[in-house]
């Protein structure tokens, strides 16, 4: 809207202007027409006064067309020509010869009549009409001359015929040649300033064109790498294997999938913080990157996982070596804020064609291989075979009965009792679960608790077991007189489920809906459970004991825990495992940690019970060292709650 006040003004003020330069070349005129009558004798007087009378109007003419065609066209060397045109005339009238001074007023009228042509048409055409002018003046004025006329009313009216021809004749020719002028001026100038908007619009287009373009090609690039290491992501492994198995469908081709996993991640994320493992991670997929070949295309698949491609690689022979330059690459200290970082890999590899066929299988084969290294332990290198993928199928099929086993009721409960060798008093019970599945017949905990775990189904299990072994022991373990007085159940908790922070609650909800006495209640875990996360192991500890229940380290001797922990855990019983008793009469090894372990315990004030007691050698040797507590099938095999009963009662 501005811009449409500041042209409408502009065009008010030439008008304005344009009016005031004729009224101005009127009165100069009329001026020095009267001074020319008063003093037309004298010749220098007429010089003097063709001065006066027309360098003024010659001044007023030059500015009048200057500012038309200014206006119009926005161009000044145009301007000046048409300017310096229209003032031709009167620069004439000053320089004719002294004996045509009387023929002033003719040259008045005719630069009036060029100044209307100025107004009047268009001003592309003003300098035409001024020549015109120009042209039958000075044919007159020859015609004049040679002729000796000296009539000067004669003269005045041809020279006024002249400027009237003159006129007509400019006129005329704007006619001829287009006849829709005034229209086409108008649409000229719209034509320019459509032709600018077009001019402008192509360019803004080029502009969003290139950002478009570059903003595609960011979006690209972040779909195909990953945002924290720079590598490849998923989408570009997806699309390279396709068109490496591909190109490989002609002919013999092979190439090896890896899958490399770093060991224990979480302790690097709990010491350094998320921003230092995030740099622990950029850190491990650079020196990946480094150590395999061009076209080896390592990626990112989130998390701790790497996966990359080794193309030409048909068996384990051709991929072990570049596995073990990679694990000896990344197990160099990574020093970061003032921290030394060591570094292990688990690898999973898969060939192609001779495991699997499509880039979906590839990749389940090699999450199988890597799977399968990572329950090894550390630094594993595992290659797919179809033993791996017979027992991952049975794997799946275990977790897939997991999650309708305790709405279809298939788990039950045994309980074995700790004796006492020395009285043949049962002075603790152990609730051992048992899974009898519809679909896949009796599964042994060892193998259905790992998967339980792993899959999450393993908190609800936990808590069946502790509600249903109180509401079945709850009145033998009310009854004092009936059992001995330090029993107690022992109930198996997962790793997991132990270091969770509720735990200590849930488990005083169920204990106290099932009204089971508190102080008969202890919990066994493995000394997987206390490593899994020591402080928090340590804080359930520490609140199951203020609320009257006890803690049983079962398995003892078979993890990796430091002898440490069992003076800042409040541990109130030692399990010896069954590895170490099995061979006790026949190992001197096994003998010397059985007896190392007893002592220890009763060091520490603790009670001591080996598992899996089923000789009586295993009984003597246990004895003579001091340790009276023992389960196994020599005293006790798991039964059912009412032989347990009849057992107690009897």
């Amino acid at each position: 809207m501005e811009s449409v006040y500041r042209r409408e003004f502009n065009r008010k003020t030439l008008k304005l202007v344009r009016i005031s330069l004729m009224l101005g070349a009127v009165f100069f005129g009329a001026y020095g027409f009267v001074e020319h009558l008063l003093f037309a004798d004298a010749a220098a007087a007429a010089l003097l006064i063709r001065f006066k009378l027309f360098v003024p109007l010659a001044v007023c003419t030059f500015f009048f067309s200057f500012s038309r065609v200014f206006t119009k066209f926005r161009n000044p060397s145009l301007a000046l020509l048409f300017a310096f045109a229209g003032c031709s005339n009167v620069l004439i009238m000053i320089l004719l010869p002294e004996n045509h001074a009387h023929n002033h007023f003719a040259g008045i009228l005719m630069v009036l009549l060029f100044g209307y042509t100025l107004g009047a048409i268009p001003c592309r055409w003003s300098t035409a009409a001024g020549w015109f002018t120009f042209v039958f003046y000075n044919a007159a004025i020859v015609i004049y001359d040679r002729s000796n006329l000296t009539n000067l009313v004669g003269h005045n009216v041809l020279l006024g015929m002249t400027n009237i021809a003159g006129m007509f004749a400019a006129y005329m020719f704007e006619y001829v040649t287009r006849r829709d002028f005034l229209a086409r001026w108008e649409l000229t100038g719209e034509k320019e300033k459509v032709s600018r908007l077009n001019e402008d619009l192509e360019h803004r287009v080029d502009q969003r064109t290139a950002q478009l373009s570059k903003a595609n090609s960011e979006l690209e690039h972040l779909a195909y790498h990953d945002h924290l290491t720079g590598i490849g992501s998923s989408r570009l492994l997806e699309k390279e294997v396709d068109r490496l198995i591909e190109s490989g469908q002609d002919g013999d081709f092979s190439f090896g999938l890896v899958i490399a996993d770093i060991d224990r991640f979480k302790e690097v994320n709990d010491g350094l913080g998320r921003r230092g493992g995030d740099e622990v991670l950029r850190i491990t997929a650079r020196r990946i990157r480094e150590e395999l070949e061009p076209g080896s295309l390592p990626v990112r698949l989130g998390g701790t996982e790497f996966v990359f491609v080794l193309p030409g690689a048909a068996n384990p022979s051709a991929v072990q070596p570049v596995l073990e330059r990679i694990s000896r690459r990344v197990a160099e200290p990574i020093l970061l804020h003032g921290h030394t970082v060591r570094l292990t890999l688990c690898f999973g590899a898969v060939l192609f064609p001779r495991d699997a066929t499509d880039y979906i299988q590839l990749i389940r084969c090699a999450d199988t291989a890597i799977s399968e290294a990572k329950g090894v332990g550390r630094g594993i290198i595992r290659y797919y075979s179809r033993e791996l993928g017979e027992k991952a199928f049975h794997r799946m099929r275990i977790e897939r009965s997991l999650r309708t086993a305790l709405e279809y009721q298939e788990f039950n409960l045994s309980y074995q009792g700790k004796v006492n060798t020395k009285t043949g008093v049962i002075e603790g019970v152990e609730t051992l679960i048992r899974w009898n599945s519809a679909a896949l017949g009796a599964v042994s905990p060892d193998v259905f608790i790992p998967i339980a775990e792993e899959s999450g189904s393993v908190r609800a299990i936990d808590e069946w077991v502790l509600c249903n072994a109180c509401l079945q022991t709850r009145e033998l373990f009310s009854k004092t007189a009936d059992i001995s007085a330090p029993c107690c159940l022992s109930v198996n908790i997962s790793a997991k489920h132990f270091c969770d922070s509720g735990f200590v609650d849930r488990v005083s909800e169920i204990v106290g809906a099932a009204n089971f006495p508190v102080r008969r209640l202890q919990f066994e875990v493995t000394e997987s459970a206390i490593m899994y996360d020591p402080g928090a192991a340590r804080e359930n500890m520490l609140k199951l004991r203020d609320r009257g229940m006890k803690i049983s380290l079962d398995d003892f001797g078979t993890g990796y825990s430091s002898l440490a922990y069992l003076s800042r855990f409040p541990i109130d019983e030692l399990k010896i495992d069954s590895v170490f008793i099995a061979q006790l009469a026949l190992s001197s090894e096994d003998k010397a940690i059985v007896q190392t372990i007893i002592a220890l315990g009763l060091a520490l004030g603790t009670r001591v019970v080996a598992e899996g007691v089923e000789h009586e050698e295993q009984c003597r040797i246990l004895n003579r060292w001091g340790c009276h507590l023992v389960q196994g099938y020599l005293y006790s095999r798991p039964e059912p709650i009412e032989s347990l009963r009849r057992r107690l009662s009897g």
